[in-house]
C-alpha cells in the first residue's frame, strides 16, 4: 500500500470558498462586509446621503468615535473613502464654504 492509500479521507481539508471580490476605484479597494473598516465607509455613505453632499472628516470621526471605532481606523478609512469616490480637497473646501455661507447671510448688517 502506498502512503496515500493509508491516509484517511477525513484528514483532507475542505476547499476554502473564495472571498467575494470587492469593487475598486482610483486605486482603492472597498473593505469587506462586516468589518470595522467597512463600518467607517458606511458611516461616510450615510452622512453623504442624508446631507446631499460628501461627508466631512469631522462628521465621520464624531459618529465613529461614538461607536467606539479607533481614531486611526477612522482617519485612514475616511481618506480611502475620499480617494475611492474622488472627493478631493477642493470638494471638501467647497462643502465647508457652502456650510458657512448661510450663517454669514443671516447675520444682521451693522
Amino acid at each position: 500500500m502506498t502512503q496515500e492509500a493509508q491516509t484517511p479521507a477525513a484528514e483532507t481539508k475542505p476547499a476554502k470558498e473564495p472571498k467575494p471580490k470587492m469593487p475598486a476605484a482610483n486605486g482603492v479597494t472597498m473593505p469587506g462586509d462586516g468589518t470595522k473598516t467597512r463600518r467607517v465607509w458606511e458611516i461616510a455613505d450615510a452622512i453623504s446621503v442624508a446631507a446631499g453632499r460628501p461627508a466631512l472628516r469631522d462628521e465621520v470621526m464624531e459618529q465613529g468615535l461614538a461607536e467606539n471605532l479607533s481614531k486611526g481606523t477612522l482617519a485612514t478609512q475616511y481618506g480611502k473613502w475620499c480617494t475611492y469616490y474622488g472627493v478631493d480637497k477642493a470638494a471638501k473646501a467647497e462643502v465647508r464654504k457652502s456650510m458657512k455661507a448661510p450663517a454669514a447671510e443671516a447675520a444682521p448688517a451693522a
